[in-house]
């Protein structure tokens, strides 16, 4: 191993000489083995006699393609390919590949594809280029080792396609049978358009694969303890507002210490601008006895109104509160029912203003919990109950289920024997549970309830097809509204089968945010769902019922922006049978998520909805899974549960970010917690970040201000102008800002409140800043909407007075520069003796602020002085 080292070359004489230099200048010693040589060719001589007699057999045709001989690394002629001595040649010869390489370069090549199973010759290729000819040319191997042939070969078709080279998709695509599909004439929308066969859901689990864990998984609203996140909040902080304010002064003045008393918002309003204090905590109660679950909602609504419209309240703290209208146990009874809808009302003013500080705070009669309230007050939560003293928070709990109701497990609550009434039943969602009820748990007679009846669309087929799997049906037009109606239609059921089961489908619509509510509104939507539901309450309580169930939604249990009528009237189902159920009756509420049914109560969602909906974490069910998911509440037996199916993923992105998630929705991202934050200053957004002009590097996860704030005011506005059209396409439902003209009001585009409502919320969540209801029809266009963000968070500073009179020079030098006969001169003269006369007056609120310090008292300044050092944090 120690001695001299051989090495062995061979190639063209000409190569072989410029390596034997190489080594003799190196002092190493060579020399030359001809009979090495001798030997080759004589054995490789033989080869090629046999080689070229099979070659002169084969018939050769005319190329159709141009090729370089690698026998002279130049293009080869026709004839000279069609001969057995070019192919002998090819044999014996030594391979130019780099001189064919540079043929193709100089010939303006510039896509090379090798065909072949090492993929080897696509880099011998890139080192015999010029400079110049590497870096326009693409070289794709179609065929690499230990990789699919197939995924190999469509790739490189692929980036032939993408880099300019026609490609026959038609004989491509011919003997899988596919077809063209027209797809938007704009290009880079980045959305995919094709089709795929396995979709994944949030888990990662492909359809065929999805097991019935999903499919039956039902939730409940469970409230847990949660412990107090601070000192009790007391002092001279709090006011309370309403027409029960004097009575709850009086219970809880010596708890909480000096507190104000005010008939309504307005008073308050009033007073702070007399010079009163601006109060930290203002409550609501909302606790008088009330005739009807109507009555005491449009009190709640002129409050939130009144709230929400006033800038001044933005800092402070509105907590409502009820007394028992929620159920905040499993046993639990909601003895002050008629309350209830005030629950799924905040929730969704909530949603609609989550940097408005808007709590909900349900209280029971134990005088424990009158003295938790400071404490409740130091807690973040946005929805509390407290039971003995102690504070609890609501969150949502999985409940699994294999339904059982036909085979194997315990009997159908809805009894066969008897008669079953579906109100909404001639609905697409009641006449699929008619369907339902017969088929999958035997009911045999059956009452559908509409206000048309058999006039309603498709109710002559429902009849059929329920007579023809052996049902007795009765359709029936009635207003279960009416009470006297629902009486008549209850009376005329046969006693011989007797009422047994109770299906309230029924509800309407009239979305709307809660600063365009009105008391018409409320009525609208409550008579169907709410007021027939007491009715349906009262007119049964004595039959002997074994369900009484009540369709409701998740509305009511999360709240829903645009939605807040119908929240309420669910929040008020939800309630009744906690209600019902405390008094011995049989009842349970189902608050379905996002039932995708034709005709349903989700058929008003578009297709921006829809992904507003997706945005929030909701995912959408099949009337087949929504079925499934009927039968696993009835097993369970709970007086409420929700069938809704969420992705946690969508939610696990909301709790990254400021847009708060619904305090319920906590329990389903273990990680999230109440939201920390300033008054007036939202937390900062990480679902979405900007990367200014010039820089390469993904921006930070903080807000706007403080990524861009290295940037010139120029460059500033850009990248501002450009993430404010990203949110806005995105809350249009468009696939791209591209094609958003920065000029045009966003209303010609299709905004309409609830989306200017959500926009608002995403450009407060980036900006880290709360923006007022009215941002954006204050700044209607993309470009006034930028121009207005930019300006809240790098506001300009007050000129100084030497930029004043540089401006007043140059203004000096345009006036001498006017023609003495101009005719508008007298008038821009007059303009300057306005302005002048203008600025030498005191401004209107300086000469108001001066009377009012000139009669005030003494003891009215010393106050006022009071209260300007503790607002600076000097008392």
């Amino acid at each position: 191993m120690n001695g001299p080292r051989t090495t062995v070359i061979s190639g063209d004489e000409a190569a072989v000489q410029e390596v034997v230099e190489a080594f003799e200048k190196a002092g190493r010693k060579t020399k030359r083995l001809e009979v090495s040589h001798a030997f080759h060719s004589a054995h490789m001589d033989e080869v090629l006699e046999a080689f070229g007699r099979e070659a002169a057999k084969v018939a050769y045709a005319p190329p159709q393609t141009a090729v370089i001989a690698n026998v002279t690394g130049k293009r080869a002629r026709d004839e000279e390919l069609r001969s057995a001595g070019y192919w002998v040649r090819h044999l014996r010869e030594p391979v130019r590949f780099g001189e064919g390489v540079q043929a193709l370069e100089a010939e303006g090549v510039t896509r090379y594809v090798e065909v072949g199973p090492r993929g080897v010759l696509s880099a011998m290729a890139a080192e015999n280029l010029t400079e110049r000819g590497a870096e326009e040319s693409v070289l794709l191997a179609a065929i690499r080792p230990e990789r699919s042939e197939v995924e190999t070969l469509l790739e490189a078709l692929c980036n032939l396609h993408i880099n300019g080279q026609s490609v026959d998709w038609a004989a491509f695509y011919e003997p899988l049978g596919a077809r063209h599909v027209e797809l938007p004439t704009y290009a880079f929308q980045r959305q995919r358009h094709w089709l795929d066969l396995h979709p994944r859901d949030a888990k990662g689990r492909s359809a065929p694969d999805r097991d019935d864990e999903d499919r039956n998984t039902i939730y409940a609203l469970d409230w847990r303890p949660c412990p107090s996140a601070g000192a009790p909040v007391s002092g001279g902080s709090w006011s309370i507002v309403g027409r029960d304010g004097a009575r709850w002064h009086e219970r809880i003045a010596s708890r909480v210490g000096p507190l104000d008393a005010h008939a309504d918002l307005a008073e308050l309003r009033a007073e702070i601008g007399r010079g009163a204090r601006l109060p930290g905590i203002v409550l609501l109660p909302c606790t008088a006895p009330a005739e009807s679950p109507r009555a005491p909602l449009p009190h709640v609504l002129a409050h939130l109104q009144a709230w929400l419209n006033d800038e001044a309240f933005a800092s402070s703290r509105l907590v409502i509160v009820t007394r028992r209208a929620v159920a905040a146990g499993p046993d639990e009874d909601v003895s002050d029912v008629h309350h209830a809808p005030i629950w799924g009302f905040v929730r969704s003013a909530q949603t609609e203003h989550p940097d408005r500080n808007l709590t909900l705070l349900d209280i029971d009669d134990d005088p424990a919990s009158l003295d938790a309230l400071p404490l409740a007050m130091a807690s973040n939560e946005a929805q509390m109950a407290l039971r003995g003293g102690a504070m609890r928070v609501p969150r949502l709990a999985p409940r699994r289920a294999t339904p059982s109701a036909k085979a194997g497990g315990r009997q159908s609550p809805l009894a066969p024997e008897g008669t079953v009434l579906v109100t909404g039943g001639t609905g697409a969602l009641g006449a699929a549970v008619a369907r339902h009820l017969v088929d999958r748990h035997g009911v045999m007679r059956l009452v559908l309830a509409s206000r048309r009846g058999q006039a309603a669309p498709g109710a002559e087929q429902l009849a059929r097809d329920l007579a023809s799997a052996g049902a007795q049906v009765q359709i029936v037009a009635c207003d279960v509204s009416d009470r006297a109606a629902l009486a008549s239609l209850l009376a005329a059921i046969p006693a011989a089968h007797p009422l047994s089961g109770v299906i309230h489908a029924a509800g309407v619509l009239d979305d709307g945010v809660v600063l365009s509510q009105t008391e018409a509104r409320i009525a609208r939507v409550f008579a169907p769902k709410v007021d027939a539901a007491w009715h349906l309450h009262e007119l049964t309580r004595e039959r002997d019922l074994s369900a009484f169930v009540l369709f409701s939604s998740l509305s009511g249990v999360l709240g829903s922006a645009g939605q807040s009528t119908y929240a309420a009237a669910n929040a008020f189902l939800d309630a009744l049978a906690h209600h019902r159920r405390a008094h011995g009756l049989p009842a349970m509420s189902l608050a379905w998520g996002w039932w995708a049914e034709d005709g349903g109560m989700s058929a008003h969602l578009d297709e921006v909805a829809q992904r507003r909906m997706s945005r929030l974490g909701i995912e959408p069910f099949s009337t087949a899974d929504a079925l499934v998911l009927l039968d696993a509440a009835l097993d369970q037996g709970e007086a409420s549960l929700i069938p809704a199916r969420f992705d946690r993923r969508a939610l696990r992105a909301r709790t990254a970010g400021a847009r708060d998630l619904p305090a319920p929705l906590r329990g389903l991202v273990p990680e999230a917690g109440p939201p920390v934050r300033e008054p007036g200053r939202l937390a900062p957004e990480t679902s979405r970040l900007v990367e200014p002009p010039g820089r390469t590097e993904h921006a930070p996860a903080w807000p706007w201000g403080e990524q861009l704030g290295g940037l010139s005011a120029r460059e500033r506005e850009r990248a501002l102008l450009a993430a404010v059209g990203a949110e806005i396409s995105t809350v249009l439902g468009r696939g791209s800002d591209r094609g958003l003209e920065p000029d045009r009001p966003l209303q010609e585009l299709g905004l309409d409140s609830l989306m200017a409502l959500e926009l608002r919320n995403r450009l407060g969540a980036l900006a880290g800043r709360r923006f007022p209801a009215t941002l954006l029809f204050d700044h209607p266009t993309p470009a006034a909407l930028a121009r207005s963000v930019h300006d809240t968070l790098f506001p300009q500073a007050p000129p100084r007075p030497t930029q004043v009179l540089d401006e007043l020079a140059r203004l000096e030098s345009l006036l001498a520069s006017l023609d003495p006969e101009d005719a508008e001169r007298s008038g821009v003269a007059a303009r300057l003796r306005a302005l002048s006369s203008k600025w030498s007056r005191p401004a209107p609120s300086a000469q108001r602020a001066e009377a009012a310090f000139r009669a005030a008292s003494d003891d009215e300044l010393f106050a006022l002085l009071e209260q300007k050092l503790q607002g600076r944090g000097l008392e």
